[in-house]
């Protein structure tokens, strides 16, 4: 492990066993690319006896493709104005030009760091692609910008449960099309089958989406949260947290869409959607 400098204060050395930590630098580090450090962690064979850290010392990366991030791995930075990892473009297919991915993954996580996601004018666009996976997600920025078509930040699909916790989520779409599966949202949950559920847990976060420019007249719908499409078992669990989409029309801001199977439980929240027209404020006890 190289940078022992950077390792103190950032690291709990009773949890992780210090040969189990790669370090992520412009130089001088065991990596200057997060997503090769996650390469190699993943040959690794990380297991709940066997845990990694990805440390990524401060800076801002460059990224050409994702952070494949594997089980009982943990990608950490020295703080979300510190470490900042950034990549561009999108992708028609998942996992749609996402800067970390988790694919059937259980015990990982992302701390302490700023995810952004430049899409441009791609379409099917996410930050963070997150399919059958366990994951938490503990002080990080996590930012979608597009400038044509429809933005996600955190899109989960399969049988996935998302702890985000102390983070700010923010999608932007500036000329999204008005139909539910291509739209602006924070966190996009689809549990594909109605035996097995999904979950998103919010805890002490924001989550802002915007879809203000394009044409006033034409509906371009933003959402904080979405709960399935189908008929399919999704849920949301948030307390002390803020959501608040903004719409060009009345009708097109929703801090939450489920369908008929999803459920939610919001305590302690703040609600506020926001139109050129109309603002309205909602405060969950």
């Amino acid at each position: 492990v190289c940078l022992a400098n950077i390792l103190a204060g950032n690291l709990d050395a009773s949890e992780f066993n210090l040969e189990n930590v790669v370090v992520v630098a412009p130089q001088g580090g065991d990596f200057t690319n997060p997503a090769d450090a996650a390469d190699w962690v993943t040959a690794q064979s990380p297991s709940a006896t066997h845990r990694f850290v990805i440390l990524v010392a401060p800076g801002e990366y460059q990224l050409t493709r994702a952070v494949w991030l594997p089980s009982y791995t943990t990608l950490r930075g020295h703080g979300r104005q510190n470490t900042v990892i950034i990549r561009a473009g999108g992708a028609p297919n998942p996992p749609y030009g996402a800067i970390v991915v988790l694919n059937s993954t259980t015990g990982s996580a992302i701390e302490d760091l700023r995810l952004r996601k430049d899409s441009g004018g791609s379409t099917n666009s996410a930050a963070v692609y997150v399919f059958s996976s366990t994951v938490r997600i503990e002080n990080c920025d996590v930012s979608l910008s597009s400038t044509v078509t429809y933005g996600i930040a955190i899109y989960s699909l399969g049988t996935s449960y998302i702890d985000i916790n102390g983070s700010y989520i923010f999608a932007e779409g500036n000329d999204a099309p008005a139909d539910l599966a291509n739209s602006v949202a924070g966190v996009y949950l689809e549990a594909l089958s109605a035996y097995h559920g999904a979950e998103v847990r919010l805890l002490y976060s924001e989550i802002l989406t915007s879809n203000m420019n394009g044409t006033a007249e034409v509906h371009k719908y933003a959402y904080g949260v979405v709960l399935g499409v189908d008929e399919s078992n999704e849920s949301l669990h948030a307390r002390y947290s803020f959501i608040w989409p903004r719409a060009r029309l009345t009708s097109d801001a929703y801090y939450l869409y489920r369908d008929e199977d999803g459920t939610a439980w919001l305590a302690y929240c703040y609600l506020l959607t926001q139109t050129n027209f109309d603002d309205g404020i909602t405060r969950i006890m």
